[in-house]
This record gives structure tokens, C-alpha cells and sequence, in this order.
């Protein structure tokens, strides 16, 4: 589910009157007069919808997971095979592209979650803890949480809603929006946190913006390098494991979870929705594509990109990223092959 604290709904939204204000009365006039009445209560991920929550599966693939969720507004594409098993309190919505339909539907529910930057403004954090020592020019949104003996660098941005556990160190020009981080962490200068995850629809007028209302969390004890960037979630969360320590220059795509204890070395990437597993080590500008999984206690050498899912121990080199044995035999005959 979308946080409220960081994302305002527009109020008293119907499922009809949202889909008569943007045009989609074709869509409308599949449903009955009560799911029309259904009020929006937000946007969220199937399976996971709450009561009136709206959701959406684009791809055929993942239509077993409808029989999973008990509640909800569900978007699907016409004329898709569905579970039979289906819960009688969801809605299925038919339409011609659900992915398309549903980012116009956020965008229409949630105005502050396209380019939201948590402007607003306040003069002190809500809850201050005892021991707190910030900077000069330090900028606080609204309802801003800070725990005891936190130590925030001049020129910082502190987004509302943001909630900063205690004994957190935060360094001079870090920008933080829909985050909560947790107890020790330390973010060193220039890091930016939460900014909108890069997501785009390709349409024939152009990319479109999808909008952005995920959260990060950073877990107790991770440490976060200069001028590396963590996006939010486009639905789900970003989340950082406890005690990861993270190197300058890293960035870290929306809906990515890093395990607990791991170590990323500097220029390395993390493309939207991968996952990582707990004590996994990342040498200097390797990267790992969209979706693709390691397991606890992977190593990826420096320059490699992980294009598939890996097993838990597995150690890897090259492009793409092989196990370190396949690696070091492909480079022995390609030098054989030079001499020849």
C-alpha cells in the first residue's frame, strides 16, 4: 500500500468517477453500478491489494496471482484467461492495456506522486529526540521524525514524512523524501534518498512518466557512500538490509532489496526490482540487470553485470557474469586464440 505520510489521496473518488474523468467510459460500461460506486481507497501490488485498493496485472504470466489476492480493483487485458478461484470482493477490470490505464489512475489519485519533492515546508521537525545537533540551512518538511543523537550536515534536505531513527549521522547536502531510516545509519555528503525511480511507459508521443509512490527503508547500520542514490519504489519499497555498507557513487534502482551485511564497492548499479541476498560482495562498477536474483553470499567481481539469477555462493566475473572457474577458462583461450 501506498504510505500516507508521504502521498496525499485525493478524497471521495469513486471507481466510475475516476475512470469518467479520464474518458475511459468504455472501460466504465463493463461494470456493474456498484463496482462503479466503489470508492479508491489507494494503489498498492497484487497480490497484497487492501479493501478498495487498486492494482493491476499487465502480463499473462502473472494473472495466478489474482487467486491469491482477497480484496481490491484489479486492471487486467481483455479477453485474459482468468482464475476461476477468484475472490468475490475483488473487481476485475477489463481493459486494452492495464499498465497504461493504471498509471493515468495514480496519477489521478495521487497528484503529489508525479515529481513529488516533499516541499512542505515547516519550520522544525515534528518529533525532535534528545541530542540532536543539525546545521545551518537544514530544510525539514512537514511531520519530519528525528530520534536521539542524530547529527545532520549543513544544507540538508529532510523531506515530510521522513523518519530518522537514533544515532544517525547524516552528512552536509543529502537530500532524503519518502524514507525511513533506521538506527546508526550513516549517509555520507551528496547522497540523495528516495528520488523518483526512473520508470517510463514508451507511448507513441513520447516516454510517459509513471508515477513514483513507493518508499526506501534503510535498516539499522547501513551506510550510505557520497553521491550515491537510492530511488524510492514505484509501489513497493526500496529496502537496504541491516549493517550493508554501501561505497561512493553507487546507484540503486526502484523496488530493489539488498540483504543484510553485503558490501557494494563504488560505480556499481542495481536495475529496477533485483534482489540480493544477505553477505553478498560487489566489486568496483559491477551491476546487475532488472529482476535478476543472487543468493546469500554471491560475490560479484569488479566490471561484471549479472544478467540472470544466481544461486546462493556463487562467485562471478565478465559480461555476462559466469562463475569465476567458466571465467578464468574463456579468458585462458581467448588469449590461446591472440597468438595464433
Amino acid at each position: 500500500m501506498v504510505d500516507p505520510r508521504f502521498y496525499t489521496i485525493k478524497p471521495e473518488v469513486t471507481l466510475g468517477s475516476a475512470l469518467s474523468a479520464l474518458d475511459q467510459e468504455d472501460v466504465a460500461a463493463t461494470l456493474s453500478s456498484n463496482d462503479l460506486e466503489r470508492p479508491l481507497a489507494g494503489a498498492g501490488t497484487v497480490p497484497f491489494l487492501h479493501a478498495n485498493e487498486l492494482g493491476f496485472v499487465a502480463e499473462k504470466r502473472y494473472l495466478t496471482q489474482i487467486a491469491d489476492c482477497t480484496d481490491g480493483i484489479i486492471l487486467v487485458p481483455e479477453g485474459a484467461d482468468l482464475p476461476t478461484t477468484a475472490s468475490p470482493r475483488c473487481v476485475l477490470v477489463r481493459c486494452a492495456d492495464p499498465y497504461f490505464l493504471f498509471t493515468h489512475l495514480a496519477n489521478y489519485l495521487y497528484r503529489d506522486g508525479l515529481r513529488l519533492l516533499g516541499y512542505c515546508a515547516d519550520t522544525s521537525p515534528a518529533r525532535l529526540g534528545t541530542g540532536v545537533h543539525f546545521s545551518p540551512n537544514v530544510y525539514f518538511g512537514a511531520d519530519v521524525e528525528i530520534g536521539d543523537h542524530v547529527v545532520i550536515g549543513p544544507n540538508c534536505s529532510i523531506g515530510r514524512g521522513v523518519t530518522i531513527g537514533h544515532n544517525a549521522t547524516i552528512g552536509d547536502n543529502v537530500s532524503i523524501h519518502c524514507a525511513h531510516i533506521g538506527d546508526g545509519v550513516v549517509i555520507h555528503s551528496g547522497a540523495r534518498i528516495g528520488v523518483e525511480g526512473f520508470g517510463f511507459l514508451p507511448r507513441p508521443s513520447g516516454p510517459e512518466k509513471i508515477p513514483q509512490l513507493g518508499r526506501v527503508i534503510l535498516q539499522n547500520g547501513v551506510e550510505i557512500g557520497a553521491n550515491s542514490c537510492v530511488d524510492r519504489g514505484t509501489l513497493d519499497d526500496t529496502i537496504v538490509g541491516e549493517n550493508t555498507k554501501i561505497d561512493n557513487l553507487v546507484q540503486i534502482g526502484h523496488n530493489t532489496k539488498i540483504g543484510r551485511n553485503c558490501q557494494i564497492a563504488a560505480k556499481s548499479g542495481f536495475a529496477g526490482s533485483s534482489e540480493i541476498g544477505d553477505n553478498v560482495l560487489f566489486g568496483g562498477r559491477a551491476s546487475i540487470v532488472n529482476k535478476a536474483k543472487l543468493g546469500d553470499r554471491c560475490v560479484v567481481m569488479a566490471c561484471s553485470i549479472v544478467t540472470k539469477s544466481q544461486k546462493a555462493d556463487s562467485v562471478l566475473a565478465g559480461n555476462p557474469a559466469v562463475e569465476l572457474k567458466k571465467w578464468r577458462r574463456m579468458q585462458a583461450k581467448l588469449k590461446m586464440m591472440g597468438r595464433e
